[in-house]
């Protein structure tokens, strides 16, 4: 069994096979596309009165969410800066796509 050996946090050297840098990504909580974290938006479905939902949509997804919704405010995100507050008619919350 190897043991590994402790090292600084950032010490890592880069071998050329390691040339590219790593993305984050989610996958869209309706359609499963693959997105990078910068371009998923997260949104937040209203579904109570306290109540919420929330989902990383990519761009095609969040604007059929948008056009379908009652209301949408911006609000602050978990993970994200800013994210989308949305009620839909009947406070549901939208199914999967694929």
């Amino acid at each position: 069994m190897k043991t590994l050996e402790a090292r600084p946090f950032g010490s890592r050297k880069k071998s050329a096979e390691e040339g590219v840098a790593r993305k984050i990504t989610v996958d869209c909580g309706l359609c499963n596309q693959r997105v990078p974290l910068e371009q998923a938006k997260e949104a937040l479905f209203e579904v109570g009165a306290n109540a919420y939902h929330v989902m990383d949509l990519c761009r095609t997804c969040l604007d059929g969410q948008l056009r379908a919704a009652e209301s949408v405010n911006d609000t602050p995100g978990y993970r994200q800066n800013a994210a989308a507050l949305i009620r839909l008619p009947g406070a549901v919350i939208p199914s999967t796509l694929a």
